[in-house]
């Protein structure tokens, strides 16, 4: 499947975690939705930048808690 998706414009990484992947995965969902809400308050860039980074940071953390490889 990778072969048929990757090309120049778009890389496809796979792994066999799949407890991190569905924990992550999880986890993105929130920080995507936290996004979406801060949008609709109005708020700008900044603060969007500010709701992903922090968010990939409690990633980092977790997957290191629920011991998902990096």
């Amino acid at each position: 499947i990778k072969n048929i998706f990757q090309n120049e414009y778009i890389l496809i990484d796979t792994t066999d975690d799949i407890k991190g992947i569905e924990i992550l995965s999880s986890i993105k969902n929130v920080v995507a939705l936290a996004s979406g809400i801060i949008d609709g308050l109005g708020y700008k860039n900044n603060t969007h930048a500010l709701i992903i980074t922090e968010g990939i940071k409690e990633m980092m953390k977790l997957s290191t808690v629920i011991g998902a490889r990096s």
